[in-house]
């Protein structure tokens, strides 16, 4: 907000019944976390979300989680030097040390991550290191291009307005752009290995960018 000078001004809400992470529900809240649980294990999480995202929740594929390649992340982060981790985006202060040992003393991505963490280093940014490396995402990781994901008529006549101003691609049809951008190439490799993630054979495939088009409402 400072560097852009924006007039936004920020508001803090305060986290009731159930902290950050919590392995436990309380008056009807749940973490975010304990819902996922809830979700892998085939357990009622109704309560705790709305009505509106259970019944969407209910119609889609809940059956991918980051477990099922730990054998592929645990093996990278045994393979790749300390060097190349050191360079990965939001490593700092020598972490890249504590990944590569804690790869060898872990046998899943769950584990992996809670033995990296520590009171400097929170949970999720621990996750999003440990897949950042798997990418090979470093510090000097460049955005160079938008992706529409989704889009109504209004957003159709805005599309068109940004693409003739915009510095950056404006991606509507993966299919048709051309792969030499560094960044939606990795955009599509995140994608690939996040199909294996999946508990159902079928969805396991890549080249899945490639198929989807926007969803229009």
């Amino acid at each position: 907000i400072k560097n852009l000078k924006s007039s936004i001004i920020p508001k803090t809400i305060v986290r009731n019944s159930v902290l950050y992470d919590d392995n436990t529900a309380r008056d009807n809240f749940a973490s975010a976390s304990y819902i996922r649980e809830l979700i892998k294990n085939c357990r009622d999480y109704s309560k705790f979300v709305p009505k509106s995202a259970y019944e969407i929740y209910q119609a889609s594929d809940m059956s991918y989680d980051l477990n099922n390649i730990s054998d592929l992340i645990l093996g990278y982060l045994r393979l790749v030097d300390t060097k190349t981790l050191e360079n990965i985006i939001d490593t700092t202060e020598g972490l890249e040390n504590r990944i590569s040992d804690c790869a060898f003393n872990s046998a899943s991505f769950d584990e992996l991550c809670s033995m990296i963490k520590s009171k400097r280093y929170t949970l999720s940014r621990i996750r999003r290191i440990v897949l950042a490396s798997l990418l090979n995402l470093d510090k000097v990781y460049p955005i160079t291009y938008a992706r529409v994901l989704a889009m109504n008529d209004n957003g159709k006549l805005l599309l068109k307005n940004i693409k003739e101003k915009s510095e950056i691609d404006i991606i509507i049809k993966p299919a048709l752009y051309k792969a030499e951008n560094k960044s939606l190439c990795k955009d599509f490799a995140a994608t690939d290995i996040y199909a294996l993630a999946s508990g159902i054979d079928k969805n396991k495939t890549g080249k899945k960018d490639y198929l989807t088009s926007p969803v229009i409402v």
